[in-house]
């Protein structure tokens, strides 16, 4: 089973280890700056991030496996 069609495929695994390399980098320099402003801003930062993620959850959605076809 697949999500994207097939000539998407190097496209989208591309763009899926592209995002994990931004955070890489950026995470160590932006806690970092946020240690050095307070040591408890880090943990503020990922408390915020943690509330945005799971207000953001219920918008994704599984695909539909189980449907119905219109047999018109």
């Amino acid at each position: 089973m697949s999500l994207t069609p097939e000539a998407a495929g190097g496209f989208t695994q591309g763009l899926y280890q592209f995002s994990w390399a931004i955070g890489m980098v950026a995470a160590p320099a932006l806690f970092t700056l946020l240690l050095e402003a307070g040591p408890l801003l880090p943990w503020g930062a990922e408390a915020v991030a943690c509330l945005l993620a799971v207000a953001a959850a219920p918008a994704l959605k599984a695909p539909n496996r189980h449907r119905r076809r219109n047999p018109h």
